[in-house]
C-alpha cells in the first residue's frame, strides 16, 4: 500500500459544516476562548451524542457535591440588603 492509498478524502460539505459550527462557537463576543476549549466544544458539536441521549444526573450530583448551588436554590438568589450605591456615598459627600 502506498501513502496515496491511505489518504482519507474529506467531503466538502463536512468541512463547511465544521467551519459553520466553529463560527457559532467562536463569536466576536467570545473571541478569547483558548484553542483547546474551542476544539473541545467543536468536537462535542460535531461528534457528540444527540442531546436526547445525554444523562446529566451524574454531572449534576458532582456539581452539587462541590458545594455549588442548585438552580432551584432560592437562597442564592437573595440580593444583599446593602444598596449598590452605598460604597460611593463617601465619595459623593466630598463633591
Amino acid at each position: 500500500m502506498t501513502a496515496i492509498d491511505t489518504v482519507l478524502h474529506v467531503c466538502t460539505a463536512e468541512c463547511e459544516h465544521g467551519f459553520s459550527q466553529m463560527n457559532l462557537i467562536l463569536t466576536p463576543t467570545r473571541n478569547s476562548l483558548r484553542v483547546s476549549t474551542v476544539s473541545n466544544l467543536l468536537f462535542g458539536k460535531l461528534v457528540g451524542p444527540p442531546l436526547g441521549s445525554f444523562k446529566p444526573s451524574r454531572n449534576v450530583q458532582s456539581w452539587l457535591a462541590k458545594g455549588r448551588h442548585a438552580a432551584s436554590d432560592t437562597n442564592s438568589k437573595i440580593k444583599s440588603k446593602q444598596s449598590p450605591d452605598s460604597e460611593y456615598r463617601q465619595v459623593w459627600q466630598l463633591l
